[in-house]
């Protein structure tokens, strides 16, 4: 599947899963629940995730029901609810067996260490490898490695020791937490750059929410900036695939739900995929997803943001709505739900946005509200059109001459206007 193919699948599961009459104890109902719950994984919705997981697990067969509480409790990791992580992750162990057992027990060993627990870290890892149940790997010896530094922060053998348990190509959620441990100890022994290596490699392997606010603590010690340990993280994370990148912009949006760079990530992303789609007609169905996806994550945005950046963020929802406006009336189509606006409502969302948002800043803006207002003047809908929204794009875009005269194209692009809107 595509991602917005993942974004329209995980809409359509949740609308089933909420089916009233559904007998929970169904084997298709604990299914359709374990589906929900991955679809919503795999596009960074890990808080819901885990809710399906759970709901899943109550009805499921034992051993389902054991891979169910540990997708469960990592998706609790994801989102950043390590105490309730936690307390999902003791209370399965005991039901649980075999691979999910080990899995869940290095989950246990790592939230100890994370916490400082350390007794209660190393009696966990016992239990991995007790009575030769397990033969010690590569986790094993990169979490004992994590706790021996721990309890001897300033030691060089433990950090050598950690540092050869932990290659750089070592991948999986165990190493999140002896990565964070040694980034920590090379940026408290002076060395910086092997520090801020480990912190682009915790980047690259989809950290945990939890595991992103730890790594900015340790680049903030390191660059001595919170924006540019933030900087750090997302220059990482642009280089990922799009659905790593879909998950982790969603896990960056959790982690710094305040910082308006951390949250203009899955609007960046989907403004960019919108785009794409919107050259392309037959992909309309591609293009709601990515809008629907764009405008969750604006309204959350404009929720958790001080409203001074709200301008911010409602510049780039008015080129979402401009976006889909546009590729409506190339396909000369409908929304398939009522829940997304046709092209005329699109237009004027488009343009009200844009008249809260700041001062048009770069060419692209004005292009933006350029375009919108052309599109306006093109449409003949059924809700007759505000001018003083006409007039706001003019404003902007002669102001904008005012302070950069030599930008020819607005300028010609703005006379064209007006003499459109002319009688």
């Amino acid at each position: 599947l595509t991602q917005a193919e993942r974004i329209a699948a995980a809409s359509f599961l949740r609308t089933a899963c909420e089916d009233p009459l559904a007998d929970p104890r169904a084997p298709g109902t604990v299914e359709l629940r374990w589906r929900c719950g991955v679809a919503h994984a795999r596009i960074g919705e890990s808080r819901a995730a885990a809710e399906f997981f759970r709901a899943a697990a109550e009805h499921a067969e034992a051993a389902f029901a054991d891979q169910l509480r540990t997708m469960a409790v990592q998706s609790l990791l994801d989102a950043g609810a390590n105490e309730e992580a936690l307390a999902l992750a003791l209370e399965s162990f005991v039901q649980s067996s075999g691979e999910q057992r080990t899995r869940l027990c290095r989950q246990i060993v790592a939230m100890r260490l994370e916490r400082g627990e350390l007794k209660r870290a190393e009696v966990a890892l016992g239990e991995l490898t007790r009575g030769g149940s397990l033969r010690e790997g590569a986790p094993e010896r990169a979490l004992r490695a994590a706790i021996a530094l721990a309890r001897a922060p300033e030691g060089e053998a433990e950090l050598a020791a950690l540092r050869a348990a932990l290659p750089d190509d070592a991948r999986g959620l165990w190493q999140e937490v002896p990565r964070l441990q040694l980034a920590r100890a090379l940026a408290n022994a002076g060395e910086r750059e092997a520090a801020l290596r480990q912190l682009r490699l915790i980047a690259l392997w989809i950290p945990t929410s939890g595991g992103l606010r730890r790594a900015h603590a340790i680049g903030t010690q390191l660059l001595g900036e919170r924006r540019l340990a933030l900087a750090l993280i997302v220059n990482q994370l642009r280089s990922l695939d799009e659905q790593e990148r879909m998950i982790m912009s969603a896990r960056l949006a959790r982690a710094f739900p305040r910082v308006l760079s951390a949250r203009a990530e899955p609007l960046g992303l989907a403004l960019t995929r919108l785009s794409v789609a919107a050259e392309t007609p037959a992909r309309i169905t591609q293009a709601e997803a990515w809008l629907r996806y764009g405008l969750r994550h604006a309204r959350e945005a404009l929720q958790d943001l001080d409203s001074t950046e709200d301008p911010k963020i409602r510049r780039v929802r008015g080129a979402l709505y401009l976006l889909w406006a546009r590729l409506l009336l190339q396909a000369e189509a409908r929304p398939s739900r009522p829940d997304l606006p046709r092209a005329g409502a699109a237009v004027r969302l488009s343009l009200t946005d844009f008249t809260r948002s700041p001062p048009i800043a770069v060419p692209q803006d004005a292009q933006y509200r350029l375009d919108a207002a052309f599109l306006a003047l093109s449409l003949k809908d059924e809700e007759p059109l505000l001018p003083s929204l006409l007039d706001e794009v003019d404003a902007a875009c002669a102001a904008r001459l005012a302070q950069n005269p030599a930008q020819d194209e607005v300028r010609a692009e703005l006379e064209r206007l007006r003499a459109k809107r002319r009688p």
